[in-house]
């Protein structure tokens, strides 16, 4: 099996029912009835709403649907051979177990309940931690705020808030941010500081120490609902990208209970994403490489493909953001760089069907 560690999780996500003017190709053999099953919790009730996985062995692709409120769950029909399949839902353990689609292709889970606070709120993604900080007075108002703004920009609130400080602790963490420029560059080349962080630095410790410190908690939890009805009726499709020079990935954000990944297990470079008119999916890469400026995924295989445009440091220019117009032609922005000075421009690629 492909080591998952040796991609990075970065979550390209293809909503099967936009690719529906994806072309044909011969595939392997598919089982005629598809993997199904149903999800209860431990005292027997149906759970709607929960996520559903399958990945192939040795696969880059991994397919996710959702139950009906009757807890049962259908994949599309997938290639004979051997799945890790795994269910989970917020403030539920996760279960998985092998199942070989083209001999046994039911699967039922029986889900049990987190019951240490901390671990479930471990799997929460980043609006739910907003959501939850204190913001009833005045003053709690304007430091949520102020965490809203500056620390979501490059991250999710769940990097952060999924830690514990105490005061000095955030201190510490808001006086290496505010010298911390875009590019994740520190300290800045330009030595400038973060006026924002730094004005409210003493105020906004304070007060993610109260919300996420030793003591008793001030943020108040109201867990959204598990989606139904249409939301969950959806297929998505996660690709793995491929990480440079060997690096070992030791979280690749399929388990939620491991928490919001960071780029210390060399989860960055994937910025933006966009299909073209045949579905395959086109990336920009915004960090440091030496083979992908920008790279196209075949959204059959999971094959990649890097493009690179060459800069004058010995790496190759970096992108950032990608947008497809209504002729069917995807722009982005490329960003090469000499000494401390980014010049950007925008490019322009062919026809979709012509790379």
């Amino acid at each position: 099996m492909i080591n998952a560690r040796r991609f990075a999780s970065v979550s390209l996500l293809a909503i099967t029912l936009a690719l529906g003017g994806a072309t044909l190709a011969a595939r392997p053999a598919q089982a005629d009835t598809p993997l199904s099953g149903r999800i209860t919790s431990a005292t027997g009730e149906a759970m709607g709403g929960v996520v559903v996985s399958a990945k192939a062995r040795g696969s880059v692709i991994t397919t996710s649907v959702y139950t009906d409120p009757a807890g049962n769950y259908f994949f599309p029909p997938l290639p004979d051979g051997n799945y890790q399949v795994w269910a989970q839902a917020v403030q539920f353990e996760r279960a998985i177990n092998t199942v070989t689609v083209g001999k046994s292709r039911q699967q039922n889970f029986v889900l049990k309940p987190i019951t240490d606070r901390e671990s479930w709120i471990r799997q929460l993604p980043g609006d739910e931690f907003l959501a939850a900080l204190p913001g009833d007075t005045p003053e709690d108002f304007r430091m949520k705020t102020q965490v809203r703004k500056n620390c979501t920009g490059c991250h999710s609130a769940s990097y952060v808030l999924q830690h514990k400080f105490d005061e000095e602790g955030w201190s510490k963490i808001l006086d290496l941010m505010k010298q911390v420029n875009v590019s994740g560059t520190f300290p800045r080349p330009d030595k400038r500081i973060t006026p924002n962080i730094n004005f409210h630095q003493k105020e906004l410790a304070a007060y993610l120490a109260r919300a996420r410190g030793p003591g008793e908690s001030s943020m108040r939890f109201n867990l959204q609902p598990r989606p139904s009805g249409e939301a969950a009726r959806i297929i998505v499709k996660e690709y793995d990208f491929p990480i440079e020079d060997n690096h070992v990935q030791v979280n690749d954000g399929s388990d939620w209970s491991l928490g919001t990944p960071s780029e210390t297990g060399h989860m960055a470079g994937v910025h933006d994403v966009a299909a073209d008119l045949d579905g395959n999916i086109w990336i920009v890469y915004s960090r440091p490489s030496k083979v992908t400026s920008y790279a196209r995924i075949d959204a059959k295989t999971g094959a990649v493909k890097h493009f690179a445009l060459p800069d004058r440091r010995g790496i190759v220019a970096g992108s950032h953001g990608i947008v497809r117009d209504e002729n069917g032609f995807l722009w982005f922005n490329l960003a090469r760089r000499n000494g401390t000075r980014t010049r950007n421009s925008n490019k322009k690629l062919g026809c979709p069907t012509d790379q």
